[in-house]
């Protein structure tokens, strides 16, 4: 393609409102639950020719449960789960990980996780059974120093997150204490104040959406996936922070993950019964496919993050 052709496309994407970007480099889907027990395995999906590698060095600690954010083109940092409070952070450039000094501010696990592009990442509430919270922990990115920031609305577990590229993130779904679902409600995480507030619109299906999975379109939509018994995904705008209803997994899945390469497709990966397909949603026109090759281990309550570059 000329320069010419290239610099015409982008004047074109610039125009229709949506920010011209470089592509994405790589997805990953990290540890899990399989039915061998809780593993420490790293996949690593290439865009765009989305082939999968299995990382030589994996997470330091096996963990499930645990949940994710990245800072594209940097790295990415994940939680240990399992109750624990580490974060091990890996870098995008060696694809290895370590365990930083900073830890969560409370223990937890079934949180949810998301960035705020370049800036910072967040968990987003979780339980140490039998206690909920609402407790939200955040890194910043360019010192890898955590702090407390202001709480969600409600107490949640099991539920999940997906942020837009600059100004929030839905945190969305999950139970409450007793195992109770929430009623399929959604609060938008508005950045940089780190407020809070409940949106109008719900999910659907709403009894069953706990350990569901959230992946964007960072400057277009949230899709949020799944559930105990559901197959349903919805669709956040992020231009309205409407709700409706778009093309369902393949079947019903729970303690499952997502990620995407915006403008691209995104992708759920892993479930319950530890199965390894992973199933492609092709932006904008939401159609689903299955990804020839899936994750190198069936897995369930797996984490998942994706490097969009610099």
């Amino acid at each position: 393609m000329s320069f010419v052709l290239l610099g015409i496309l982008n004047s074109q994407a610039a125009q229709g409102g949506v920010e011209p970007l470089g592509p994405g480099v790589a997805g990953y889907f990290l540890g899990g639950e399989s039915s061998g027990g809780t593993v420490s395995t790293i996949d690593k999906f290439a865009f765009p020719s989305e082939t999968r590698t299995t990382l030589a060095s994996g997470m330091v600690t096996a963990s499930q449960r645990h949940r994710s954010n990245a800072n594209s083109g940097v790295a990415g940092y994940s939680s240990t789960g399992n109750l624990g409070s580490n974060i091990e952070k890996l870098f995008f450039s060696t694809d290895s990980s370590s365990t930083l000094a900073t830890t969560l501010s409370l223990s937890r696990s079934l949180s949810s996780g998301a960035a705020n592009s370049g800036t910072a990442g967040y968990w987003f509430a979780g339980n140490a059974f039998p206690t909920t919270y609402d407790v939200v922990s955040k890194i910043n990115y360019a010192s890898d120093i955590t702090s407390t920031s202001n709480p969600v609305i409600r107490l949640r577990r099991a539920h999940t997150s997906a942020a837009s590229k600059d100004d929030k993130a839905y945190v969305a779904g999950g139970q409450m204490d007793g195992g109770t679902s929430i009623d399929g409600s959604i609060e938008k995480y508005t950045f940089p104040t780190d407020t809070p507030s409940a949106l109008a619109g719900t999910l659907s299906d709403a009894g069953t959406r706990r350990q569901l999975a959230g992946m964007a379109d960072d400057q277009v939509a949230a899709y949020i996936g799944g559930g105990r018994t559901t197959a349903a995904v919805d669709k956040i705008t992020f231009s309205t922070d409407t709700v409706s209803s778009t093309t369902s997994l393949s079947a019903g899945k729970f303690s499952l993950a997502g990620m995407a390469n915006s403008q691209v497709a995104g992708y759920f990966g892993g479930s319950n019964l530890f199965v390894s397909t992973v199933e492609r949603f092709a932006f904008p026109s939401d159609t689903r496919s299955t990804l020839a090759t899936g994750l190198s281990v069936g897995r369930g309550d797996l984490s998942a993050l994706s490097n969009q570059g610099s």
